[in-house]
């Protein structure tokens, strides 16, 4: 089940009943007019009010003096009014409690007498969800609502965009007129001070409409950017997500500033966002053209996965250059071909030069071309296939196209690993064309072509960052995080000096205390036999590396690994990663750094276990200020930590020492004896658990499967079971029951979906058929139940089918209310409901919702905790 206010939160913004625009006028070059006329232009269904008490009219249109006079009051409001005005609009708002602000010239939120410091006061007091400031609107093509200022009405599709710049996305909606491309959701969020990124990726990723989205991104709030990655995290498992950051460089900043980092700062804080959408398992891209590019190019390999390895095939030498000097520049590999397999291609044309690039004469047949590559395709190997073409007078565009079409077409589920670039404009044009139904992507350029490939193989490896969840380390003993944090946080007898002053450290030996006891070894200078290379300068650059714990203000403690930037500081001499970090994502940072490629395996192994443990050592301690320094000798392939450094620190500050992926929660682990003395692990679901819950399901009786699923249960495909077990630990838990004694099995599965405006989760639970005496429904409630309650909220709750006996006789004796719901589409479900906290009761608030009949969500707004509070008391919460 998706949580309530996941699918209440923005419908009124989306698929509102009716709107109003407060501000239109008759004048054709204002914005209420234009914002206006769209609405009615595009065809909405819903109704359609102005307001302004100049006018008895505006466009045909009945226009009101105030907001409060319309009757029944506007779901969604529209304000174009000066921004002066804006506040007491939105005080006067009334019942409506959604609106769109177009305004501009509002200020800063953080002076005081702004108008938009008002607004926003003005809003939370009334309760009034708000998307803006200096937003063009939204348009949602499949229910014709254009509620915007846009010039252009795009076509229904199946993608959705979500700009910060109103001029960008103006663009890009004539982009998307121009090429006949479809979309199912366009947003502007202005300056997102209310609806924000994190709130539309979590309604995207519920979207029925909606199979992929692009984000342009200029700056987020510090305390939304967890949930932003979160929400993107999730959205991430299921829908191609596509970003473009701006204000990423000091240029750039200097237009559009961000309140926490400095222009001079702007090149430090863009790989921190880089690291962060990396392991998002979003893709990354540097500018229009190429948002559209990668969306095509995700689109036709959705689920396919392609070989790192690429074998070009051209009809011509110069282009294969081309493609190969801007694979090696952008990082790609070309794969090796296998001896038999280049003597197959120089049967089939004997002048090729026996190896890749493989460059056929210009004078070669459309006949060879389509022989060699169907050579390539049956050659067993998982190898990308990159075909170039230029037009020749042995080899035309429309025949070698017509040849490789041929190809393709009788090896169908071989043909998501070719790639094509056709060269050419008008003739070459008709031949690209071939490719669509076939669903190739096809380039008018090499250079493009590789563009595509490294998007495909980013994207790639950026999904396998998103689908680790690192464990703690098993060499860690259970008290050490305790001695690790006492160690850390204890009160100094030297005291911290001033905030101008360099912090004082503790006593000699503080450093190498709190490292031994993850088992890291910090060695004088004099033993190790290139430390006096290490601390000379200058040095070689293999022994001038460093591993760096630092605080983002954006998104928390990040690692740094590379060379020491105060002796050699160059673009691509350190990268950053997001902690927790296991041996593959470890094995990701090192890649990124160009020094890696100068060691043998064994260094790298040796260098991935430290940053591991480096990494736990954030994740148990929060600490915000670690320095290593290492030394290699590459001739025994030791790795040694010669010097290090931690700053003396107070109790860890959880805005500041915060970690913006929550690691998995390995203290929710615990073993229970069931009603049977059969010994119970109840532990957070993992990836690798994929196989054990397929089993799991597929031992469920059609009985169990109607009661708790109400539809027959299938094998299950790889992505939806990556959904169950993926799961990101901030939003949501899954929690497993095996036997304590082999853990090959699973028993038993609850899971609870954080809903967190209502300060409350959402349970769901299945128990094997033929485990059901052995008290492992019961053990997991309890398990919910003690989890909800160390996160702090206010209650849990889940809908039983009336007939499920069993399930409503446990909920009872487990304190669960249990009440009707009174609604026909869920007439044979009742709620089940416990209170953890005095907080307002959700059976309030749920039957407050339901009751309305319309099939609307309406709620008691004082029956709901604020959002800033509730993010406010998270904040403060443990991370786990």
């Amino acid at each position: 089940r998706t949580p309530m206010a996941a699918r209440r939160r923005l419908d009124a913004f989306f698929s509102p009943a009716s709107v109003a625009v407060v501000g239109a006028g008759p004048a054709p070059h204002k914005l209420g007019s234009r914002v206006l006329r769209n609405l009615l232009d595009a065809g909405f269904s819903g109704g359609v009010a102005a307001v302004n008490p100049k006018y008895d009219t505006v466009h045909g249109v009945r226009c009101y003096r105030a907001i409060t006079d319309i009757d029944p009051p506007p779901e969604l409001a529209i304000i174009c009014a000066p921004a002066a005005a804006v506040a007491g609009i939105v005080e006067e708002l009334g019942a409506c409690r959604s609106a769109i602000i177009a305004s501009g010239k509002m200020g800063a939120a953080d002076e005081p007498t702004s108008p938009l410091a008002a607004t926003l006061a003005a809003a939370k007091r009334r309760r009034v969800r708000i998307l803006g400031p200096e937003s063009i609107g939204i348009i949602v093509p499949g229910i014709g609502l254009n509620a915007s200022a846009a010039h252009a009405m795009p076509q229904r599709g199946s993608t959705a965009i979500v700009f910060q710049s109103g001029a960008l996305c103006s663009g890009m909606l004539e982009w998307a007129r121009q090429h006949a491309f479809g979309l199912s959701v366009v947003a502007c969020l202005g300056r997102a001070h209310g609806v924000d990124f994190a709130d539309m990726l979590e309604y995207l990723g519920r979207h029925p409409a909606t199979q992929a989205v692009l984000l342009h991104i200029e700056d987020i709030s510090s305390r939304r950017s967890r949930a932003f990655l979160s929400a993107a995290r999730a959205l991430a498992r299921c829908k191609p997500l596509i970003v473009m950051k701006s204000a990423s460089t000091p240029y750039g900043s200097l237009l559009r500033p961000s309140p926490l980092t400095a222009p001079d700062q702007a090149e430090a804080q863009n790989q921190v966002w880089e690291a962060a959408l990396r392991r998002a398992g979003c893709l990354r891209v540097g500018s229009l053209a190429e948002l559209f590019d990668a969306l095509e190019t995700l689109t036709l390999f959705r689920g396919s996965h392609i070989g790192e390895g690429v074998v070009i095939l051209s009809n011509g030498a110069g282009p294969a250059v081309l493609a190969a000097d801007r694979l090696y520049k952008k990082g790609g590999t070309l794969a090796e071909l296998r001896p038999e397999l280049l003597a197959q291609i120089q049967a089939i044309s004997p002048t090729v030069a026996a190896c890749n690039p493989i460059a056929l004469l210009e004078d070669a047949p459309s006949s060879a071309y389509a022989a060699v590559l169907e050579a390539l395709l049956r050659s067993g190997t998982d190898d990308t296939i990159l075909l170039l073409h230029v037009p020749s007078l042995a080899s035309g565009c429309m025949d070698a196209a017509a040849a490789v079409q041929a190809v393709l077409t009788q090896n169908r589920s071989l043909r998501r690993r070719v790639l094509a670039a056709w060269m050419g404009a008008d003739y070459a044009q008709a031949a690209r064309e071939v490719f669509g139904p076939l669903k190739v992507p096809t380039y008018d350029s090499p250079e493009s072509a590789v563009r595509a490939l490294q998007h495909l193989l980013h994207y790639q490896a950026n999904q396998v960052q998103l689908m680790q969840t690192p464990k703690s380390l098993d060499s860690v003993a259970p008290d050490v995080p305790a001695k690790a944090r006492a160690l850390l946080y204890q009160p100094s007898t030297e005291g911290v000096d001033g905030p101008d002053s360099e912090p004082k450290r503790r006593r000699v030996g503080f450093a190498g205390e709190l490292l031994s006891l993850y088992g890291i070894d910090l060695i004088t200078p004099e033993a190790f036999d290139t430390a006096e290379r290490h601390i000379s300068s200058p040095c070689p650059p293999q022994n001038c590396l460093i591993i760096r714990v630092k605080s983002d203000p954006l998104f928390g403690l990040c690692i740094e690994f590379g060379l020491d930037p105060d002796k050699h500081g160059f673009p691509g001499s350190a990268a950053v990663a997001l902690p927790p970090l296991n041996s593959v994502l470890a094995g990701e940072l090192l890649g990124q750094v160009y020094v890696s490629q100068l060691f043998d395996s064994a260094i790298l192994d040796r260098l991935r276990t430290l940053l591991t443990k480096v990494s736990q050592i954030v994740v148990d301690t929060l600490v915000p200020d670690l320095h290593l320094s290492l030394a290699v000798n590459e001739d025994t392939g030791h790795v040694a930590v010669v010097a290090a450094r931690v700053a003396a620190q107070h109790a860890p500050s959880q805005a500041l020492h915060r970690l913006a992926i929550c690691p998995y929660p390995c203290e929710e682990e615990e073993t229970v004896v069931g009603r049977t003395g059969l010994p119970l692990l109840l532990r957070p679901i993992r990836p690798e658990d994929e196989g054990l819950l397929q089993t799991f399901f597929s031992s469920l009786s059609e009985d169990d499967v109607q009661m708790r699923y109400s539809h027959a249960i299938c094998a299950m495909a790889h992505a939806d079971l990556a959904k169950l077990t993926q799961i990101d630990y901030n939003l949501e838990c899954t929690f497993v029951a095996v036997d304590a004694r082999s853990q090959n099995v699973l028993l038993g599965v609850a899971g609870v979906i954080i809903d967190a405006e209502l300060a409350a989760a959402e349970f769901a639970l299945s128990v094997r058929s033929d485990m059901k005496q052995h008290g492992i429904g019961k053990a997991l409630m309890e398990k919910l139940v003690r989890y909800c309650q160390r996160r702090q909220l206010a209650s849990l709750y889940g809908h039983i089918r009336c007939t499920n006996v069993a399930m409503l006789g446990l909920a009872k004796r487990l304190d669960f209310v249990i009440t009707r719901i009174p609604s026909e589409d869920e007439a044979d479900m009742v709620l089940a409901t416990r209170t953890l906290s005095d907080r307002p009761p959700l059976s309030r608030v749920m039957s407050t919702q339901l009751l309305t009949g319309d099939g609307r969500w309406s709620w008691d707004s004082d029956a709901i905790l604020a959002r800033d509070d509730m993010e406010a008391r998270m904040e403060d919460a443990p991370n786990a």
